[in-house]
């Protein structure tokens, strides 16, 4: 193996080694691998919500432009009801503009 050609090898299997069986040490290493999948996770989030804003904002532009739900459903990915719900605060904000 690599570990008797070259005598660093060795000597870092045997430092990784003696750290994997220190118990602090393991239990910071398992520590730090949990908030990386903790960041992980909460960037694919903060993009899932980022996308379903970006869609929100299409839809929105969309209805302005008088372009029928179904299609605006259709184009954007998102439910009629979601849509809908989007004119319905699109109308809301056009009675509170003029009122």
């Amino acid at each position: 193996m690599l570990q008797q050609i070259d005598p660093a090898i060795a000597e870092a299997c045997g430092a990784v080694r003696r750290l994997s069986e220190d118990e602090s040490f393991r239990l910071v290493v398992e520590a730090r691998e949990k908030a990386f999948r903790d960041l992980v996770s909460a960037e694919a989030s903060a993009l899932r919500k980022g996308k379903q804003e970006e869609r929100q904002a299409v839809a929105a532009n969309a209805l302005r432009k008088k372009i029928p739900v179904e299609t605006v459903a259709e184009i954007t990915g998102l439910s009629v009801e979601e849509v809908n719900q989007i004119a319905d605060g699109l109308a809301d904000q056009r009675a509170g503009f003029c009122a």
